[in-house]
Formats: C-alpha cells, structure tokens, sequence
C-alpha cells in the first residue's frame, strides 16, 4: 500500500513542479468546502497508509516517517473542523511560485521514500 502511494506522491509531485501556477490560481479562487473536504479527507487516508505501514518496519527512518503518518491524521481532523482553515488557504494563495516548487519537491522526496521503505 505504501508503495501505491509513494508512486502517486511522486507523479503528483512531478506534476506539481510542471505546473505550480495551476495550483496557486485554485488557492487564489478560494476553494470550495467540497474541495476542502476532499483535501482533508485525502490527508487523513494518506497518514493512516504511512502510519500503517511504516510504523511495523523496523528502523529508525521508518519509525519518525509513521509518526509523521499519525500527526497528519490528527492535523488533518484538526484543520477539517477549523474555522481558521479559510484564512490557511488564502494564505497558500499568496505564497509566490517558488514557494510551490519547493514543496513539490518536498512530495516527490516523500514519496520517493515510501516507495522505498515501503
């Protein structure tokens, strides 16, 4: 499973890094609740797979990557019912496009690790 995600990670990430305009500009609009929704529910899948699966393999690495795995589900739920959520995503929308990049590289060094710890 982890793997499956890491390989969506990275391809997204490769994505991410070709088009970050794409990605500010939905920021910009101000997204709908339905997307919120789908975004934070994606968020809290994510860190049960990597709290999962990373947390039964033995290693230091893998070790803080679950953990990691486990403060997204709780940050996730926490941004979900959050009021303050709206003013996170307009803030996102104001990050110049480097800053995008710079994160899509971060997905893609992520990814790149559950695929191979995973």
């Amino acid at each position: 499973m982890a793997k499956i995600v890491g390989y969506i990670w990275i391809i997204l990430g490769i994505i991410w890094i070709l088009r970050p305009g794409a990605f500010r500009e939905r920021l910009r609009r101000k997204a709908s609740r339905k997307l919120r929704r789908v975004f934070y529910g994606a968020l809290f899948i994510f860190g049960i797979a990597i709290a999962g699966s990373l947390l039964r393999i033995n290693g230091f690495l893998p070790r803080v990557m679950g953990i990691l795995g486990i403060l997204l589900i709780f940050k996730s739920l926490f941004l979900y019912f959050s009021r303050a959520s709206d003013k996170l995503w307009e803030w996102w929308g104001r990050q110049p496009l480097p800053v995008f990049r710079l994160q899509a590289l971060g997905v893609i060094i992520i990814g790149a690790l559950l695929v191979a710890l995973g």
